[in-house]
């Protein structure tokens, strides 16, 4: 069995104060979704490592998970989250998921003419993305950038959360589930 603990935003608009929901789910490729929690975090903001730790932290207490699932190193916009933040808040190996080959010319572009504070720190983390490695999988390619756990592994771990798309089902799930709660609470 494998577990898991995904973690994404939903649609990033302003929900007053210039706040989205992210949503962690943890979910098991025998059980589906175990448990799940959500918290508002800033659009452009400085809080997405300690929210998503804290989130992390208390999903599933005392069960094994075998990796943290993002679709990308930013959440709400250019809130940036460090993989090794993530790790430690439970031990944990991160395993970051893109569809396609993350960019980070493309990224420091629109961070740079963001003028957001804390350029620098976010640019350092942003450029982690040039070592996500193509990957084969049943389902199609993808690009992992990994922290703490092979390139293997990552790829073992992520082919048993696919079904019919080459996203991992328990990411797509926190993307919809913090979708819908956006719009419920928007």
């Amino acid at each position: 069995m494998v577990r898991v603990i995904a973690c994404d935003d939903g649609r990033v608009e302003k929900l007053g104060g210039g706040r989205t929901l992210v949503t962690c789910i943890s979910w098991s490729n025998e059980w589906g979704v175990e448990d799940l929690g959500f918290l508002p975090v800033h659009v452009d903001g400085l809080d997405a490592s300690s929210i998503l730790s804290y989130l992390v932290s208390t999903l599933s207490p005392g069960e094994e998970v075998d990796a943290i699932l993002l679709d990308s190193l930013t959440i709400a916009g250019f809130n940036i989250v460090s993989p090794d933040t993530l790790y430690r808040s439970r031990g944990t190996p991160v395993i970051i998921v893109y569809s396609y080959k993350p960019s980070y010319s493309r990224l420091s572009t629109g961070l740079e003419a963001s003028q957001l504070p804390l350029l620098d720190v976010r640019k350092k983390i942003l450029r982690l993305v040039d070592g996500a490695e193509r990957v084969d999988t049943p389902r199609g390619e993808l690009y992992l950038l990994t922290w703490k756990t092979s390139i293997s592994e990552a790829r073992e771990i992520v082919v048993s959360c696919q079904d019919r798309d080459k996203r991992p089902v328990p990411l797509r799930m926190a993307h919809y589930i913090s979708s819908a709660l956006s719009r419920i609470i928007s």
